[in-house]
Parts: structure tokens; sequence; C-alpha cells
């Protein structure tokens, strides 16, 4: 057997952790231990000595068949979950919104979904259901702010996709990314009537920073979104939120344990700490990264769900929910986008939904888009970061091809290093195994 080529060995004190990024398989040794572990992975005559030493670590994949191309591997993975038969639909209700946040990428022209585009959507996923060609489906809203709407369209819209799919017991979810500002009693009533249980909301740093940045016409609401998330994971059986922080340098330095500290104990396991950088402000410093590391590990230490995943991850065959082929992302115009990340200019565009309730992509937009994985290409199949990675997403690839982006690798954007993923990761898997010896 051979050992693998996404095997990653970091000294930690006096031990040292072995990560694999195709299993995400993670422990640590001492010294004696690793010697015998760097013998069997590099010796035909230690594995045969050590047999289930080496069943165990080829069952991880930190050694293969030698017949096993990884490479293959990836790229097969790839296509099968690329064009899996789960459908996501995103909606954006209008892009209104009752904030003005400095760093926002979008614009916000006055309008909202028209009856008649509601009617295009129903069609679109009627024709769906009919070919066959959903064996789950998951509805999200976006915008904007979606809840502006929410009587008007988000509610309509969802109630009739749940009946649809509850009559024919195909299993159905629903999402929303929201500021969160409008949230009352009367509505998370309604949420769990449409079963929209699952949300994104984010605060910009402490309370004095998010204020300056979300507010209406100079009214703070800090207070009142922490309020907000306080209810509905109080009151929404089986809540289930990412609270994404927007940080720059100064923002992360903050003590987001003592700022987060209003949130009760008891649903803290329900709130996935989500830290994100404000683009703008790209550029990150040692400092931040230790600020960006302390703040992660003390509030998983009070009981929040935190993980450092969503600057690497581990056996990723692709970087985003927008990479798959059984996903569409529709404005409240009709027009037809992939990624949520970018302005609903026309030229980001990729379709148009047309009266009869199908899309009409661009011409050559899906063939150039999925013709092959995204990560096919001589700088991400060499990395030894790839199945961590999952090579550039499709927008990014979109750019490069449309000559924006000059590069495919967008690692070094990265605010936490490998070394430091892999140290953090170690210790989320170790507490979480310890929680179930408790249990």
């Amino acid at each position: 057997m051979k050992k693998s080529k996404y095997n990653i060995f970091i000294k930690d004190n006096d031990k040292t952790l072995c990560f694999n990024g195709l299993s995400g398989k993670v422990f640590s040794v001492e010294n004696e231990e690793l010697k015998i572990i760097q013998g069997v992975l590099n010796s035909e005559k230690a594995q045969k000595m050590n047999v289930p030493l080496t069943m165990w670590l080829a069952d991880n994949h930190f050694l293969e068949d030698e017949n096993i191309d990884e490479k293959e591997q990836l790229l097969k993975k790839n296509r099968s979950e690329v064009f899996d038969d789960s459908y996501q639909l995103i909606l954006n209700p209008t892009l209104e919104c009752n904030f003005r946040c400095w760093y926002c990428y979008e614009q916000h022209p006055e309008g909202h979904m028209s009856s008649l585009t509601m009617e295009k959507i129903k069609k679109y996923v009627n024709g769906l259901i009919e070919k066959d060609k959903i064996k789950d489906f998951s509805l999200g809203w976006f915008g904007g702010e979606p809840l502006l709407y929410f009587e008007e369209i988000v509610y309509p819209l969802s109630l009739h996709f749940k009946k649809i799919f509850s009559a024919l017991d195909i299993p159905y979810s629903c999402n929303m990314t929201t500021n969160g500002y409008y949230i009352d009693r009367e509505m998370i009533n309604k949420f769990d009537e449409i079963d929209l249980r699952h949300f994104q909301i984010t605060l910009d740093g402490d309370r004095e920073t998010h204020n300056r940045t979300r507010n209406q016409q100079g009214e703070p609401s800090f207070d009142k979104i922490l309020q907000n998330i306080v209810d509905l994971c109080s009151y929404l059986p089986k809540c289930d939120l990412l609270l994404r922080i927007n940080f720059t340098n100064e923002i992360i330095a903050k003590d987001y344990k003592v700022i987060l500290a209003p949130i009760p104990q008891q649903i803290r396991s329900q709130i996935k700490i989500h830290f994100q950088r404000v683009w703008q402000t790209a550029g990150n410093s040692e400092n931040c990264r230790n600020d960006l590391i302390r703040n992660i590990s003390n509030l998983r230490d009070v009981g929040f769900s935190v993980t450092p995943n969503n600057f690497y991850s581990f056996n990723r065959s692709h970087k985003c929910y927008a990479d798959r082929y059984n996903y569409a992302h529709i404005n409240y115009d009709g027009k037809v986008y992939k990624c949520t990340a970018r302005n609903y200019s026309d030229v980001n565009s990729v379709g148009e939904l047309e009266e009869e309730g199908l899309i009409k992509w661009k011409s050559g937009i899906l063939e150039m888009m999925y013709a092959k994985p995204n990560f096919d290409n001589k700088e991400c199949i060499k990395c030894k970061l790839l199945p961590m990675c999952g090579g550039p997403c499709l927008q990014h690839k979109l750019d490069v091809n449309n000559g924006i982006s000059k590069k495919n690798c967008n690692g070094k954007a990265k605010e936490i290093d490998i070394k430091s993923f892999i140290r953090e990761y170690y210790l989320c898997v170790k507490k979480n195994h310890q929680m179930k010896l408790v249990r």
C-alpha cells in the first residue's frame, strides 16, 4: 500500500497531530508512536509486521491501495455530488433593505417579486417534479431583506411548496438569510408553520461597531437583533441558526465571549458561529489570526457551536452549493443567477425565467460551468490542500474565464493557515468526543 498524498503532520507542543484531508480523521501521537506510524506509511515490510495498524490507517485513508488514484477519486466524487438530484432553489423577494451597510456589494432598487413571477416559479418547480428530478428540495430566501415581504411573498410561496412536497412525500426544508431586525413572536409562529427553521443572521462586531454600520436612520439595532435571535432559538422548534460575525482587524480583537454573554446557555448549542472577514479589508496579520483563533476557542468553551470549518473543510469535492447543477438563484425580477455574493447585474446573470416556467440559460453558459470540475487544472490538482479547499468556486472560475481574476487559487485570502486549522479542528473533535463519553 502507498501513503496518501493528503496526509499532513503538525507539531503540537510535545505531540504531533496526524490529519488526512480525504477522511477528515485527526489524532495526536507521542514521538515514539509517530515513528511507528511513519514506518508503516513508508514501508511495505512494516505494513506486514503491523497488520492491525495498517488496516486502521487504510480505513482512514492515510494509506491507499497501490492501484488507487486519489486525483481520479476526487474528480469522480465531484461529478457525483455536482450532479446529484437534491435540488436547491434560492429566491430574492426583493433587493430592498432597511439597512445600508457600507461594505454591501448590492444595489437596493425599489421593487419586489410580482404575482406573475411567483406563478412562474411555481411552474418551474412543477416542471422539475414532473420530470422526476427531485429526491429532496431546499428552499432558501435571500435579498435584500426578505422579511420586508414576508406576508406577501415568503409565507405564501413557502407554504405552497411545503404542501406540494409533503403530499409527494419528498423531503423539504426551508432556510433564510436575514438581518433579523423584523422577527417577532407572530412571525416565529408562521416560521414553524412553513418549516422555516434554518437561518443566517449577521452581527457586525460588538454593540458599538454594529450600530455604526447597521442602523435605521441612526436608530441602533444590536440589542433588538440579539433579542430576536434569543426568541427565535427559544420559541421555534428545532431552530438551527448560523450567526455570522463580520470582522475587521479592529472588530476581531474584541472579546466575543463577553459580547455574546446575553445569549442564554440553554440555546447556545443551536447557534453556530461563523466569523467572516469584511472583504474590503482583506490583508490579514498574525495578530488578527491570533485574535480569531482566541475567539473561536473561547466561544466553543462557553457552549456555542463554533469551528474553523468555514476556512477549510475536508473531503471537499466542490467549494460551494452554487457549484451544483441542480441549483438556481432567482431574483425578484425573474433573472437567474448562481452566485449570491455578487451584485445582481446583467453581467452576472446566467439566465432568465420564462413565462411557461422554464429557465432560458445564456448560450453556452451551462457547458462552460459544468463540462469539468472547477479544480481540474494543474495548479489545483498538484496541491496538497485540494480536499480541504475544493478548488475555486464557480464564480471564481467565471471570473478567471472573463479575465477578472488571473489565478485559480484564492487560498492566500484565508484568515487561518492550514496548521492553525488542523489544531483547532483537533480540539473541536476532541471536545465532541469527550461530550459523547459524558452522555
